[in-house]
């Protein structure tokens, strides 16, 4: 039996848009990154890892039966800071951007237990870097939160995050920072983006400083733009965190799109935000499957 010429191409179109559609289906907000198979870093180079850290949690989910973190802890004691801490060196984290409010500087039971994990992060060869990551719906001041690091002793510590030579400082895109902090010498500071994690800035984007553009934030799941329906089928909320966290392939896809873009720093949201749905702490719903995903991505950079 003879297939036509116009037969055959409207056959081959018809599969071509098959498994474009299925390709959408499976990841509406970004195209799949092609899997890495050589280092795209010059030589035996790699992007620093960083993940935002929360020292007190929230586990109040929005699902019927509550994810929670493998083992369970309350309260942010030593045993569970050197856990995190040799969790996240063992799969490739270099540090992380310790998530705290305004509220918890000023605390002093809060500020003890910042201060220790600091100290306990330092004791790492090479050091576990840390740098405050500034959250709430504030006003703040750079040069303010610059002198108060200073001032206590946070800035000498060795675990602290510096770039050039200046100690970081990260403030989330919900603060309001005061305009007279253009000029701050000892600090290197940039915002946290919002919902396009994928991309990498461009030249002055809102919030970010040009000379932050190597900086590229990977998100390991999207539960607060996951749809309502899909299919014409509601779906439950547990089912909401299960798709778009995507068995892990999603995240692997935001990472490949980082290495690809040559980013100098990936800031991983998060370790252990479970109120967004975007952790990879080990926990109830996948284990330490996201862990296991960042371990095997970095892979290929280490070959």
């Amino acid at each position: 039996m003879k297939i036509s010429r116009k037969s055959l191409i409207f056959s081959t179109l018809s599969i071509v848009i098959l498994l474009l559609a299925l390709s959408c289906a499976s990841d509406p907000k970004e195209g799949a990154a092609p899997k890495l198979t050589a280092n795209p870093y010059s030589g035996s180079g790699r992007p620093l890892i960083l993940a935002v850290y929360h020292p007190y949690p929230n586990f109040n989910t929005t699902v019927e039966s509550s994810i929670r973190p493998l083992p369970g802890y309350s309260g942010w004691v030593d045993s569970r800071m050197e856990r995190d801490i040799q969790r996240m060196r063992g799969v490739g984290i270099n540090g992380v951007l310790l998530s705290i409010n305004p509220e918890d500087l000023a605390d002093s039971v809060r500020f003890e237990r910042i201060h220790r994990f600091y100290e306990l992060a330092a004791v790492q060869q090479p050091a576990f870097q840390v740098a405050l990551m500034m959250g709430g719906n504030n006003e703040l001041s750079v040069e303010n939160v610059s002198q108060f690091v200073y001032r206590k002793g946070l800035a000498d510590i060795p675990s602290a995050f510096k770039l050039n030579g200046k100690t970081v400082l990260v403030f989330d895109k919900q603060v309001r920072l005061v305009q007279k902090d253009k000029n701050v010498d000892n600090t290197f500071y940039f915002r946290q983006i919002g919902r396009n994690w994928p991309q990498l800035p461009q030249g002055n984007a809102i919030g970010r400083p040009e000379t932050t553009d190597g900086i590229v934030w990977v998100k390991t799941a999207d539960n607060h733009e996951s749809p309502d329906i899909i299919g014409k089928q509601i779906i439950n909320l547990q089912d909401s965190w299960i798709l778009p966290r995507g068995k892990g392939v999603n995240f692997a896809n935001r990472l490949r799109h980082a290495f690809n873009d040559k980013a100098s720093i990936i800031c991983i949201q998060s370790w252990n935000d479970f109120s967004d749905g975007s952790f990879m702490e080990p926990n109830t719903l996948d284990r330490n499957l996201m862990m296991t995903v960042l371990q095997k991505e970095l892979g290929i950079l280490s070959k």
